[in-house]
């Protein structure tokens, strides 16, 4: 994960620690297992993916609140999904895709008011 952030870093002249985002970015995925199995809850994941969005976009964790919560609903979503049996009709599915197009518009719109 380091690596990958000190490609980003460099690709787009960011100022952000690889390792640091690295770190945010695998305590994200750390938390959402925990919060598949019941050891977290929701407000743990979205507070996770706050850290990291407000880490490598240089925003407030408050600009990124949409994002992180509509992140984890799309992971609800796509856990749930899993859980029935992946059925490729789902309506998870179309669900989970408007969390995450709400998701990155909420991302868009926090680095925008810079």
């Amino acid at each position: 994960m380091a690596r990958f952030y000190a490609l980003v870093a460099r690709l787009h002249r960011e100022s952000f620690d690889p390792q640091r985002a690295a770190a945010l970015e695998v305590e994200w995925w750390r938390v959402h297992r925990a919060h598949q199995h019941g050891g977290a809850d929701r407000h743990d994941l979205v507070d996770a993916l706050r850290a990291l969005y407000s880490y490598v976009y240089s925003v407030s964790e408050e600009d990124v609140r949409v994002a992180a919560e509509q992140r984890t609903l799309a992971m609800d979503h796509c856990d749930r999904w899993v859980q029935e049996g992946c059925d490729p009709e789902s309506p998870l599915i179309a669900a989970e895709q408007a969390a995450l197009v709400r998701s990155y518009a909420g991302l868009l719109a926090a680095v925008h008011r810079l």
